[in-house]
């Protein structure tokens, strides 16, 4: 099975609003010239939520994964997918973003939940 390091969707919302829907602590927000981001913390562990800010927020995938590296398990998959099931515009897909060059990825999925509103 392919390794699940990634959960991403689509949500107008801002990222700082999705950490808060996610209930994540300390809070960080940071940008640079083509990414924006969150980090906090949840439970065990350091999240990052990011997306370009070169396209409206709901036209782009916002991105999750574990700064530590480490899996999603199928727990915190269900939990996160379960929380932001009102927030967001797509289905939550979970898998990885394979990096290819510069800043894209392949998005490659292992399954999803319909979350639309």
């Amino acid at each position: 099975m392919s390794p699940i390091r990634d959960i991403w969707f689509r949500s107008s919302l801002s990222l700082l609003d999705l950490g808060h829907v996610l209930e994540l602590n300390d809070l960080s927000y940071g940008s640079e010239n083509y990414w924006e981001w969150v980090i906090g913390h949840r439970a065990e562990m350091k999240l990052d939520i990011t997306r370009t800010h070169s396209k409206p927020a709901g036209e782009t995938e916002t991105r999750i994964f574990r700064l530590d590296k480490n899996e999603f398990t199928e727990a915190q998959i269900h939990e996160i997918a379960s929380m932001l099931s009102a927030v967001v515009d797509s289905d939550v897909v979970w898998g990885h973003w394979a990096h290819t060059k510069g800043n894209e990825f392949d998005h490659v999925e292992v399954s999803r939940a319909s979350c639309k509103r």
